[in-house]
């Protein structure tokens, strides 16, 4: 083997390895997913067909609003040491853990040391959360879980990944200071339209995200209840 074959083979490994350690620098994103992440509505929904990246782009979201800086679009700077908590609610554990290791995928580089995940238990059996080195944390919640757990909490951020039943009664939802978003199948039976609302708080007024929509990237007015 020749030198420059050794060399073209470091760096083939060299890129591959950054690749892993941060994908999301290295993404090329679909339209939809371009358009879903760089809308700056305080609101928006993003449903498509199978297969077409939606968690990804939900997940890179929040990743970036973690972060504090977003590379389709501007976001307001975070003060150093501002407290930022986002939620992601799935509709079951089996999800949850689906969805936490794409998270791990997508943010391991840039989470705390002690920050441990497993395929078994993903970021924690009981209260799964993945913590970043500036002091964010992403936690991981399911639909089902009782609404007192849900309500009175204030977070920054929350995503809604098909989530199956209505979550949060009626002012029991959690309240969110800066964006809530939701991704979805069209459909999640056979010809049959999702029923699932979301009951959230954003800046202290009610809303309700509708999972009904059509095809789109859906973006209400903020004051839509």
């Amino acid at each position: 083997m020749t030198v420059a074959t050794h060399e073209a083979l470091a760096k083939m490994r060299a890129i591959v390895q950054a690749c892993q350690e941060d994908p999301l620098a290295w993404i090329s994103w679909l339209p939809v997913q371009a358009s879903f992440l760089a809308d700056p509505a305080a609101i928006k929904l993003l449903r498509a067909g199978n297969q077409v990246g939606k968690t990804w782009a939900g997940l890179a979201e929040v990743h970036y609003q973690a972060l504090g800086r977003h590379p389709l679009r501007p976001i307001a700077p975070r003060p150093e040491g501002a407290r930022f908590e986002a939620w992601v609610v799935c509709s079951s554990w089996a999800q949850s853990l689906a969805i936490q290791e794409k998270l791990w995928h997508i943010a391991r580089r840039y989470l705390v040391d002690d920050c441990k995940y497993d395929p078994i238990n993903g970021f924690h059996a009981n209260k799964p959360a993945a913590r970043y080195k500036n002091g964010a944390i992403v936690r991981f919640k399911t639909g089902n879980q009782d609404s007192l757990d849900l309500a009175g909490a204030t977070i920054n951020l929350v995503l809604f990944d098909e989530p199956p039943l209505p979550f949060g009664e009626a002012g029991n939802g959690p309240d969110v200071d800066a964006g809530i978003e939701g991704i979805e199948d069209p459909l999640d039976g056979p010809g049959l339209p999702s029923p699932v609302d979301a009951n959230v708080t954003l800046r202290g007024q009610a809303h309700t995200l509708s999972l009904r929509d059509p095809l789109s990237v859906h973006r209400p007015p903020v004051g839509e209840a």
